[in-house]
């Protein structure tokens, strides 16, 4: 089996084995509810690394530009969405069930995992084989849908990912792979779209909440929701309480949201077990990463910034799913560049290897001449 091969296999008994502990302690301290967590957020990645490890190269190479092109239609969706206030797929908390700002959803079942997955697919954007300025309108579309799909958070987090992944590609070009002409569309494009990037984000709030201070209303929310755990005993710190529905009950009474995946893991399972997922899962997208192109260490770092803002991690979607589909692909686009460049590097290397052999044959005839 090739070496990513083993990786992927590596990471799926990794989940398969965090299932195992995770459902034995919860029949073994009576807290069954928190078992259906389990197939959307860990069997799920399990079952998709164990396929992936056994596909070949080329397949999952294939997996960038189809779940790119998915949310690429899923941007054009959202955008529809916000023009008509019309949804195309059935959302539970409509306006008349007491939403008070319509937001699109695309193909997505919320908002906050629509902004989600659109914010999380810019970085892995620069990485199609398409032209450069074609990636550069991707990128714009991206960052505009976040806007329109009114996810504070993840919208406010796509400017700078959109620039630090443009400052990426130019450092990439820099090194004489591209031509002039694409050097001077970057200039271009940088013009064009920083200014607008600027705007986007004052529009967005981005201005406000530098004016107000890091800390407004809704960041204090998310940092108080941790004030619940006060109400957990001892042992249900540690064991957990097997349903997020006690903690929903205190948020009520305290007028708080549980927008934290930490909390609503601690109310499932407890602290150990918590920190045995978050490492599981961070391990494995650190050997994902491990040796890859910066635009995948970009694209996961900006999905877990932006997933921490809101408990998709904690709730059943699957959230790993989808950024595992996108590592696995860029991962491998990665990995096919470096190889295609070792036969030139080898034929650079025979070369100057031929001219220092000739340069020594020369001054060997020299010395003897003299």
């Amino acid at each position: 089996m090739a070496e990513d091969g083993r990786v992927f296999l590596q990471i799926a008994y990794a989940f398969f084995g965090l299932t195992l502990v995770c459902a034995l302690s919860g029949v073994s301290f009576g807290n069954t509810e928190a078992l259906g967590f389990l197939v959307d957020s860990e069997v799920a990645v399990g079952l998709q690394a164990f396929c992936l490890s056994r596909l070949p190269e080329s397949d999952r190479q294939a997996t960038l530009p189809i779940v790119c092109g998915v949310m690429v239609v899923n941007c054009l969706v959202s955008f529809g969405e916000w023009a008509t206030h019309l949804r195309l797929m059935p959302y539970k908390f409509s306006l008349t069930t007491g939403e008070t700002i319509f937001r699109a959803t695309g193909f997505l079942n919320h908002p906050l995992i629509n902004g989600l997955y659109t914010c999380a697919t810019i970085p892995f954007i620069m990485l199609l084989r398409i032209p450069l300025f074609g990636r550069y309108l991707m990128v714009g579309l991206f960052a505009a849908a976040t806007f329109a799909i009114e996810t504070r958070f993840a919208s406010l987090v796509a400017i700078p990912t959109s620039l630090v992944a443009y400052f990426l590609s130019t450092r990439s070009s820099s090194s004489g792979s591209d031509n002039q002409s694409s050097r001077f569309l970057q200039i271009i494009m940088g013009l064009v779209f920083a200014p607008l990037a600027v705007v986007l984000g004052l529009a967005g709030g981005f201005g406000e909440r530098i004016a107000s201070g890091l800390i407004d209303g809704s960041s204090q929310s998310r940092l108080s929701v941790y004030s619940l755990l006060d109400y957990l005993s001892l042992r249900e710190l540690l064991t957990g309480v097997g349903s997020v529905r006690a903690g929903l009950i205190i948020a009520v009474r305290q007028g708080l949201i549980i927008e934290s995946p930490v909390v609503q893991l601690i109310f499932l399972f407890g602290i150990p077990l918590m920190l045995l997922f978050f490492t599981t899962v961070f391990w494995s997208f650190y050997r994902l990463a491990r040796g890859a192109n910066l635009f995948v260490w970009l694209g996961i770092a900006t999905f877990f910034v932006v997933a921490a803002s809101n408990s998709g991690l904690a709730s059943k979607n699957p959230e790993l799913v989808f950024l595992m589909m996108f590592v696995a692909g860029a991962r491998g686009r990665t990995r096919a560049a470096m190889t295609a460049s070792l036969p030139a590097q080898s034929e650079m290397t025979n070369v100057v290897g031929r001219a220092r052999v000739l340069a020594h044959q020369a001054r060997m005839s020299r010395n003897h001449s003299m």
